[in-house]
């Protein structure tokens, strides 16, 4: 039941009997038949036909189920009057778009989505994260040998030895400082190893502290004293910062490059 006005049409649960269809449902209100009634809403197709109406005020009508040729109007009108309605609804602004047209606009659509993909935080850090990483990263890099040193390597060997010497400097800010030489035994020789570094805490003269030094040559000028106070350590902490940055600040870089040459290559399409 699509496409019929409202109307009178037959029953379809009594024979001999007009139904109110009220252009979605039927309703309760019912009337005698006429001859001339469609059969089915269906099939009610109005055709443009001028009446007395359309002579008087110009207007072209079609016959509803209450005008002359069908004698009942609305619900409640039992001398209902012929009326008519217009021939046809108002046409649409404008007809079905070419797909053409339709494809374009979604690319618009997309484009226009795209460039107002949201921006990330890493992406508002690239700069800054590469302004601080550089230098951690420097600074890290050039302590890498003082880390290494405390390190006992391939085919070296580590043991106690005594401190035997301590060569005094002064800091830039006055300070004291101090690079520990030492004394250890292997197989009944006594070697010397010295510290490469200085450092503002002095052990005192006797006491002990690690050396490292070449298993096959112990005497041939490559022990050493590590840094045990920590300061190897905390250089270790800069390049692994610094590694971090960098890596945080170029992945921003090189993802807002591939987005612009994206854009680009978009709105050139």
């Amino acid at each position: 039941m699509t496409g019929a006005p409202a109307g009178w049409f037959p029953s379809p649960d009594a024979v001999g009997t007009l139904r109110w269809w009220d252009g979605l449902r039927w309703t309760d209100e019912v009337r005698p038949s006429i001859e001339d009634a469609p059969t089915t809403p269906e099939l009610w197709i109005p055709q443009p036909r001028a009446g007395a109406e359309a002579e008087q005020t110009g207007r072209t009508g079609v016959p509803l189920l209450g005008s002359a040729r069908y004698a009942y109007g609305a619900p409640g009108d039992v001398d209902a009057t012929p009326t008519s309605v217009p021939v046809s609804w108002p046409a649409p602004a404008a007809g079905p778009r070419p797909s053409g047209q339709i494809d374009a606009d979604a690319r618009q659509v997309g484009r226009t989505v795209r460039s107002r993909r949201p921006v990330r935080v890493g992406d508002l850090l690239a700069i800054p994260n590469l302004l601080i990483g550089i230098p951690f990263l420097l600074i890290g890099l050039s302590g890498v040998p003082q880390i290494v040193a405390t390190q006992v390597g391939v085919g070296e060997a580590s043991m106690q030895g005594t401190v035997v010497d301590l060569h005094l400097s002064t800091s830039d800010d006055g300070g004291r400082m101090c690079s520990v030489e030492a004394e250890f035994v292997v197989d009944g020789a006594v070697y010397a190893a010295r510290a490469d570094y200085a450092r503002s805490t002095c052990p005192a003269i006797g006491a002990e502290t690690r050396v490292i030094y070449t298993t096959a040559s112990p005497g041939d000028g490559e022990a050493r004293v590590p840094d045990e106070t920590g300061t190897a350590l905390e250089l270790a902490v800069f390049p692994a910062v610094g590694f971090v940055l960098v890596l945080s600040g170029l992945g921003a870089v090189v993802r807002g490059a591939v987005a612009a040459l994206s854009r680009r290559r978009t709105a050139r399409s």
